[in-house]
Order: C-alpha cells, then sequence, then structure tokens
C-alpha cells in the first residue's frame, strides 16, 4: 500500500492540463458537443422546449459527477492495492431552477446532492471508510460543489448489500 494520497503516476500527468470542447448549438436547446473526436448530445426535454435528443446540459453535469467518482474510487483502489470489482453510483441533486430560467440570479444552484455509491471490493469496513474520506479531496467536482457550499449526502453499501 502507498502513503494516503499518493498514486504513483507519470510526472508528466501532473501538470495542469488545457482541456478543450466545442459545441454547435443546433436549436433552442439542442447542442453536440464534441470532445476528443467524441460528439454528445444535449438537449431539454420537450415539456423545456426540447427535442430531447440527450441529457440536459445539468444533467450532464449530475452524468459526470457519477463518472467522476467511479473513476477516482478506482483510483484510491489502486492506490491501496485493493480490487475493486464494481461501482454503482445513484444520484439525486436538488436544482434551484430560478437561474436557468432567468428569474433571478442563483448563488447556490445546487443545493443538495445525495450519493448513493455501492463497491463490490475486498476492502475491509476501515478501507471503505478512507475511501469515502478521500473521494472528496481527489474529485474535482466534489470539490467545486463542496466549495460552492452544496450539501453532499453520501450513503455507501457494498454492492448487493
Amino acid at each position: 500500500m502507498t502513503e494516503r494520497g499518493v498514486l504513483p503516476v507519470d510526472p508528466a500527468l501532473l501538470t495542469p492540463v488545457t482541456m478543450r470542447v466545442s459545441a454547435d448549438g443546433r436549436g433552442y436547446a439542442h447542442s453536440v458537443v464534441r470532445v476528443r473526436g467524441h460528439a454528445v448530445q444535449i438537449d431539454e426535454p420537450p415539456e423545456r422546449g426540447g427535442g430531447d435528443l440527450g441529457p440536459a446540459p445539468t444533467e450532464m453535469f449530475l452524468c459526470s459527477l457519477a463518472g467522476v467518482t467511479n473513476v477516482i474510487l478506482r483510483r484510491l483502489g489502486a492506490r491501496d492495492g485493493v480490487a475493486i470489482r464494481h461501482v454503482g453510483v445513484e444520484l439525486e441533486a436538488v436544482l434551484d431552477r430560478r437561474g436557468v430560467w432567468l428569474a433571478e440570479p442563483v448563488d447556490l444552484p445546487w443545493i443538495e446532492v445525495r450519493l448513493r455509491v455501492a463497491v463490490d471490493s475486498d476492502a475491509d469496513d476501515a478501507r471503505l471508510a478512507v475511501w469515502r474520506e478521500d473521494l472528496p479531496r481527489f474529485s474535482p467536482l466534489h470539490t467545486l460543489l463542496r466549495q460552492a457550499g452544496t450539501r453532499i449526502v453520501e450513503t455507501w453499501t457494498r454492492a448487493g448489500a
């Protein structure tokens, strides 16, 4: 097991990186966003003026939060030399929509995020507790939400429990 918080990694990967995306706004709510050769459809549901061709931008943010939860947990497992067979993530988030509807500016759009993480791993309960502490320390989206003042409520279980 390595020192907590340190994962051996190529030093070239530790420098800041500029990420690039480009978006083609094809209609009122529909955009095609390109990143690294991938095209992602973003749209709103019909009741909000969209064609339902993909997740809404706010839903895409939550998709990213779920994805980074998996990535960081698996890196924590690699750091600690503990096998992780599966990570399941479910999210519910309370969004103050006054801002996105231009009713008024909102300082805290994401009021609360409820994150349920199910881990199938060889980790003992003490190691899961360490990962639960480390996840928000290393996840850029957890950090962003926490620093904005969003309440994050986490429930961790063992997969299948």
